[in-house]
């Protein structure tokens, strides 16, 4: 997994932020209306490194098919009254599958289907070659319904907090613990389950386990919290199960510390706030192929505008530090190793109708961010040849 460059540290110059949960258990139809399937769509031409170039195909492909989808989902919230603190735990099963899915075939879908079905074929006259050189220049993608797509699987998750005084501790805030788990019974593309697999050709990784564990301490102006992610081992299908190289697990470790000042109603704003924040992350892959560990620090100052409306203004340093001196370590994260570091100022400007004291609700939620990094360095890495690109 390649660590990002310092660019990472430039927030988008503007965020827009929606969330919508739907729980269904239906049948719907998705997909383009009846009246624009039966029309062809313009497919793009992908030349032999992968750009696009939009030229016309050289024959028509067949219309495109809405695809349906049954999705079917069954769950429990246990909230069981324990005495001492607040409890909940939850648990579902999800079983989905999608026909006639729309998926893009892309250049190597037809340049195998051509050497299956030989010249004059459709997929063959989709490859343009080079009148010089015989080699191939482009080929006519397109999109398609390519078969049925199932998954399923189940997800729990445990919740747990008690406040330090019900158990006559004279600490002021609470403990909070939290627990998600997730299995992934199936996921399958018409040709087998997938799951705990990875590979190109199968459009990414499906670890058959994953979990998160939390463990924090909250008070009304502290916050301390330990989070652990981690996820199962796969095996790389690219090949076939004969030759299939096991990816080891993956362990993410973040802790993160917040101090607010509450400074009351001054000049700055309403509710206005001074605070502090110092997290770190350690990511180590089994077998110790590879290790990423990364610092943060940031000073916010905070307040509530006019309305419902608020900002923050932050000063943050970055830092992290790749260590890639496994044996058997991609060249592409080697490439990446080393040290960089970025300092600069982000700006937050946000917009809620929501009343946090009373909720649930519906409501709207907007937030954007600036950031700008005025000083960056790296050390490293270790290139085979010549100075490190900037």
């Amino acid at each position: 997994m390649p660590r990002r460059s310092p660019a990472r540290f430039l927030a988008p110059l503007a965020l827009l932020t929606a969330i919508l949960t739907v729980f269904l258990v239906a049948r719907s139809e998705l997909g383009s209306s009846p009246e624009s399937s039966s029309k062809p769509s313009r497919t793009t031409s992908t030349s032999a490194d992968g750009a696009k170039d939009g030229a016309a195909p050289t024959a028509r492909r067949k219309a495109r098919k809405g695809a349906k989808a049954k999705t079917y989902t069954v769950g429990a919230v246990l909230t069981p009254n324990l005495g001492l603190g607040r409890f909940s735990a939850t648990i579902d099963y999800y079983n989905i599958k999608i026909d006639q899915v729309i998926t893009t075939q892309g250049a190597q879908f037809y340049i195998d289907q051509c050497f299956v079905d030989g010249i004059g074929s459709d997929a063959c006259n989709r490859v343009r070659r080079n009148l010089v050189t015989g080699q191939i220049d482009a080929v006519n993608t397109s999109i398609a319904n390519q078969g049925t797509f199932k998954t399923s699987g189940v997800d729990a998750s445990v919740n747990f907090a008690v406040p330090f005084s019900d158990v006559g501790l004279g600490i002021p805030g609470r403990l909070r613990l939290q627990a998600i788990g997730s299995y992934l019974k199936k996921v399958d593309f018409g040709g087998g389950n997938f799951s705990g697999r990875t590979g190109g050709g199968i459009g990414g990784t499906y670890p058959k386990y994953k979990a998160t564990t939390t463990v924090a301490y909250d008070s009304d102006s502290f916050t301390a919290q330990l989070r652990w992610n981690w996820q199962s081992s796969v095996i790389d299908a690219t090949f076939g199960d004969n030759t299939a190289a096991k990816v080891p697990g993956l362990s993410y470790f973040d802790l993160s510390l917040r101090k607010t000042w509450q400074l009351g109603d001054t000049g700055l704003g309403r509710d206005s706030y001074v605070a502090f924040s110092l997290g770190g992350e350690s990511t180590d892959i089994e077998a110790q192929q590879f290790a990423l560990k990364q610092l943060s620090v940031d000073l916010t100052l905070g307040a509530k505008l006019a309305g419902s409306t608020t900002y923050s203004v932050s000063l943050f340093h970055l830092d992290d530090d790749l260590d890639a001196s496994g044996l058997n370590v991609s060249p592409l994260i080697v490439a990446e190793s080393g040290q960089t570091s970025a300092t600069g100022v982000a700006v937050d400007l946000g917009y809620s109708t929501y009343d946090f004291d009373n909720l649930p609700q519906s409501g709207v939620r907007l937030a954007g961010t600036v950031a700008a990094s005025f000083a960056n360095r790296s050390v490293g890495p270790r290139w085979p040849c010549g100075p490190r690109p900037e």
